[in-house]
């Protein structure tokens, strides 16, 4: 369902990924030399796992673990339903009221009354990790792969839904951020070059999202920067 790419840590290398089938889903955890197995892996294969053992997270939830002994391998044989259909069996409606840190495949549907003009739409991701890159001034710099980048950009929105329930902040990113703005990136970035104005391409498009009801698939962080929950885009529907 997810695919999680290595990071560094105290005493080695972690990686993860979210599986699932119509019954549920668990987080697997790869250790160090089998932690570039990710590299191996997409969203929507079927896997095998082999050796491998559970132990429970800081939250006493189980997980999967593959250590030195571990396996796991792609598995073109293996009967399982389609991606989609798995993922769909798994969403749960909820009101805004109801959700919790760390829901995921969570349905909310509510009236967006507020859009962050403030924060910027457009921000540079590494194209081999994905995650955000720096700029030192003669270039990009990519922490993660700990080199030297090209960087792609991608698109960031930010803004808040209300049901009857209650209201909570919203972040969208890359496809679904461009979904609700009705904008793919390089059109935000050729008005924002235009206008020489960052958020004309939110300005634009606030009379059309304001107070507008939309439907998301998405999950449920803690947010320490403001205190309170947000809800992170997967799909609009």
């Amino acid at each position: 369902l997810q695919v999680y790419p290595p990071r560094a840590y105290s005493g080695g290398m972690v990686s993860s990924l979210i599986i699932g089938d119509k019954s549920g889903m668990i987080r697997v955890v790869l250790w160090d030399e089998k932690s570039g197995m990710v590299n191996e892996l997409k969203k929507g294969d079927a896997i095998r796992i082999r050796n491998a053992y559970s132990r429970p997270n800081l939250d006493n939830e189980p997980e999967i673990h593959i250590g030195k002994y571990g396996e796991i391998s792609v598995n073109q044989g293996l009967k399982v339903p389609p991606l989609k259909e798995i993922e769909n069996s798994l969403v749960k409606k909820k009101n805004i009221i109801d959700l919790e840190n760390r829901d995921r495949y969570v349905k909310i549907k509510g009236a967006i009354v507020d859009i962050d003009e403030n924060r910027r739409l457009i921000y540079m991701t590494c194209p081999a990790c994905g995650k955000r890159v720096q700029n030192l001034g003669m270039g990009w710099f990519c922490e993660f792969c700990n080199e030297d980048v090209d960087p792609v950009p991608n698109l960031l929105l930010s803004f808040t839904i209300e049901d009857e329930t209650g209201s909570i902040r919203v972040v969208s990113f890359k496809e679904s951020a461009e979904k609700i703005l009705d904008m793919d990136v390089e059109e935000v970035m050729n008005l924002i070059g235009e206008t020489q104005d960052e958020s004309m391409p939110v300005t634009r498009a606030r009379e059309r999202l304001i107070n507008q009801e939309i439907s998301l698939i998405g999950r449920v962080r803690y947010s320490d920067f403001s205190d309170q929950l947000e809800f992170i885009v997967d799909d609009v529907v």
